[in-house]
């Protein structure tokens, strides 16, 4: 019995800190895609700088990018730059990164 009630009291611990953080914070800066100098794209010095671009698909996550739309190779993805895998979008720059797979 002692331990339900703990639980209970986490719950409610838990529903307040999240409920006072979402009403009073920034959610979607949290949300947002940071870069490889982790800048937060779309704030601070990245304003207007939106969504987030990987030059190397082979490696992703060596240096990403922060910029204003999504090249014509790709497409965006929750501010996410995805390029066209298959079909008429698809760039030669695409295929060769993704045969280094």
């Amino acid at each position: 019995m002692i331990c339900a009630g703990v639980f209970i009291i986490f719950l409610v611990a838990m529903f307040s800190v999240s409920s006072y953080c979402f009403a009073e914070g920034d959610v979607a800066k949290y949300l947002a895609p940071v870069d490889a100098k982790l800048n937060i794209c779309g704030y601070d010095k990245m304003k207007g700088l939106d969504y987030l671009n990987f030059t190397d698909l082979a490696n992703p996550w060596t240096n990403p990018e922060c910029v204003k739309e999504c090249d014509k190779c790709s497409h965006s993805v929750a501010k996410y730059c995805v390029p066209y895998m298959s079909g008429a979008k698809e760039c030669k720059s695409t295929k060769s990164d993704i045969t280094a797979f």
